[in-house]
């Protein structure tokens, strides 16, 4: 295989099962491989799959690599919708953990869902690990974000500060939500005490609502600091002299 079509994952040294970072560098691979680390190097979509078992894996790699992971993402995500038309009997059933990534999401909500994604691992999450760490890798490198790793559905949403300036308020939801959260999370408890397992769709949903929640509380904030400037900013214009 063509080098330049290669994505390296390097592992520790010391410890040989721990990934280190992902390159394509043909060269940095052959640096640490030179060290005696583990370097093993295959086209992106095989070397993604390692990214979505480790996605904490996003923090060590340079913005080039990530491009070409990010293709490799896709590539996956293809490769096994295909595999599951194939094989009826291996598809999944439940669905996605967030429907749609504002293109503006706020690069800490963006780690959060990140992490929620790393406990609740499902190929139908795919699309929202790629558009996540986009979110993270634009913040890390300063630059706009690339539109073209979202979905239409992302592209399309409000983004985060369409929300933050719009006149639905989040408190309006807020105490439905929580009383959500609470009766799941109760049901959850409850089951656990039988000594029985919590279903893995119950245990989703009771995440996907603390999720909501936390992010909730973080529009709620933005929305009253924003809308508060502006109430600042009619004081100062009625107390304007002359008007």
């Amino acid at each position: 295989m063509n080098n330049e079509n290669m994505v390296y994952a390097v592992f520790e040294h010391e410890t040989p099962d721990e990934l280190q970072l992902f390159t394509t560098s043909h060269a940095l691979a052959g640096e640490y491989k030179a060290k005696h680390h583990q370097v093993f190097g295959a086209e992106p979509s095989v070397v993604a799959t390692i990214l979505h078992q480790s996605l904490d894996l996003h923090h060590e790699m340079s913005d080039k690599t990530w491009l070409t992971l990010a293709d490799g993402l896709k590539t996956l995500h293809e490769n096994r919708l295909k595999h599951s038309v194939d094989q009826p009997e291996a598809q999944e059933t439940e669905g996605p953990f967030f429907n749609v990534t504002p293109l503006d999401l706020p690069h800490d909500i963006a780690e959060t869902r990140l992490q929620k994604l790393k406990i609740f691992m499902s190929t139908v999450n795919l699309p929202a690990e790629r558009e996540l760490i986009e979110c993270l890798m634009a913040y890390k490198y300063s630059r706009p974000v690339n539109e073209d790793l979202f979905t239409e559905e992302s592209r399309k949403t409000p983004s985060w500060q369409e929300q933050i300036e719009s006149s639905e308020r989040g408190r309006e939801t807020e105490a439905t939500l929580y009383r959500d959260y609470e009766n799941v999370k109760r049901q959850n408890q409850h089951t656990a005490k039988m000594n029985e397992t919590p279903k893995r769709e119950d245990l989703i949903e009771e995440a996907q609502l603390l999720q909501e929640r936390l992010e909730l509380e973080l529009l709620i904030e933005a929305q009253d600091e924003h809308f508060e400037l502006i109430d600042e900013d009619y004081e100062d214009l009625d107390s304007a002299p002359g008007l």
